[in-house]
């Protein structure tokens, strides 16, 4: 009963706050729209996949984890952001500690209302994914159906790990402005700087490709077969494989939500 208090306080918080409002629009509209966007478009001969197979069983899932990624690192890197910094901004996180709330509380309120978060994108990313895969796949069966549906656990954990960045960085800089552009320029290029131009010239190996956003970059890759086979048979080492990006992925999470419980325990209000 517990839980669903602390989800219900969260809710309160958030529902009628107009940027949280028009993450959750963007994200609801976005997905499917970027393959409706594809269907029935004529890329050329020279495209290395068929386009059908983005909209298409069992492909689609792959294709979705894929543009569902980079969605993820706005939508709910966002969202792991601004619950942490909006507290602080409003004054809410002292007035739930003096109102009774204990730091664990506060701590699984938002573990809890990210989860929850996590599960209507997963079910949605199901949702769609179903839709439009029935409707464009002829006389689709269910083997076929389901042949990738690991993409979909993927899915959530690239969802589980965006937000747990987000709230990280929220927990760090507090100020909401500042910490959406850190998160922003980290992901997008300050890690790619490094990795490419210091890490690759000092430690040429495949370690240069286990960091936090890389890593879940690699949960879900352009899966068209043939750019793979390209980049393979190069002898390039461009990704991690799935079993390592989980792996790394699920260590990120554990230790990052380790400091958090603990700044929260600790940190000034």
């Amino acid at each position: 009963m517990k839980a669903l208090y602390l989800l219900q306080l969260e809710w309160k918080k958030y529902k009628n706050y107009r940027l949280f409002q028009l993450l959750f629009i963007g994200y609801l509209i976005l997905l499917p729209g970027i393959l409706w966007s594809i269907v029935g478009r004529e890329f050329g001969a020279g495209v290395p996949f068929d386009p059908v197979t983005i909209y298409t069983f069992p492909d689609i899932w792959e294709y979705m984890a894929y543009f569902g990624n980079w969605l993820m690192f706005f939508f709910l890197g966002f969202v792991g952001v601004l619950t942490i910094t909006n507290e602080h901004s409003y004054k809410t996180f002292r007035q739930n500690i003096i109102s009774g709330l204990t730091r664990h509380d506060f701590f699984m309120a938002k573990i809890l209302s990210i989860l929850a978060i996590i599960l209507f994108c997963t079910l949605y990313f199901i949702l769609v994914g179903y839709v439009v895969g029935s409707y464009y796949t002829r006389d689709p069966q269910w083997d076929e159906m389901t042949e990738h549906a690991g993409a979909i656990a993927n899915f959530a954990l690239v969802c589980l790990a965006y937000s747990v960045y987000g709230l990280l960085l929220g927990v760090l800089v507090k100020r909401t402005g500042f910490a959406l552009f850190i998160y922003m320029v980290a992901g997008m290029f300050l890690e790619k700087i490094f990795r490419w131009l210091i890490h690759k010239n000092v430690f040429d190996n495949i370690s240069m490709h286990f960091y936090p956003f890389n890593s879940v970059n690699d949960l879900t890759p352009w899966p068209s077969p043939m750019i793979r086979n390209a980049v393979e048979n190069s002898g390039m080492r461009l990704f991690l494989t799935t079993g390592e990006a989980q792996l790394t992925v699920w260590i990120y999470i554990l230790l990052f939500l380790a400091f958090i419980y603990w700044r929260i325990r600790k940190g000034d209000l």
